[in-house]
């Protein structure tokens, strides 16, 4: 089994918690929360990148509350607010994730920009268009 923690807790993320992460082998989870730094803040840390493999979650937009994004976003058929930042940050990271030679698992949810998967084929369009400017 491969394992990765996610934090939801900005405090936490620390040089300690990474030495854990990387004396375990455990893959840090980059997430897009409420309270949480970008994701491209968190990438900036140095230690976030402890095992052969890595996890992004596309969750939220930092600094809005899941109940709030419910309400904006249902019935989730369509891309309401696209986050460009957001998207630059997850080509980012997959950018850093190949210069590694790690596999990377991106994953979205409704309540990022108001539909998971037009968040991801959005992402897709970036990188097969080689947008320059996210990597």
């Amino acid at each position: 089994f491969r394992y990765a923690v996610e934090l939801r807790n900005p405090e936490l993320l620390t040089g300690v918690h990474g030495e854990a992460l990387k004396r375990h082998g455990v893959a840090h989870v980059f997430n897009s929360w409420t309270e949480m730094p970008p994701i491209g803040e968190q990438i900036d840390l140095g230690w976030t990148f402890p095992a052969n493999f890595t996890v992004a979650r596309a969750l939220l937009k930092p600094g809005r509350r899941y109940s709030d994004a419910v309400k904006q976003f249902q019935p989730y058929d369509r891309v309401q607010e696209p986050q460009p930042e957001l998207r630059k940050d997850l080509l980012r990271l997959v950018s850093e994730a190949q210069r590694r030679r790690v596999e990377a698992f991106i994953l979205a949810n409704n309540r990022a920009e108001g539909n998971a998967p037009g968040t991801i084929r959005a992402v897709a369009r970036m990188w097969l268009d080689g947008d320059a400017e996210s990597r």
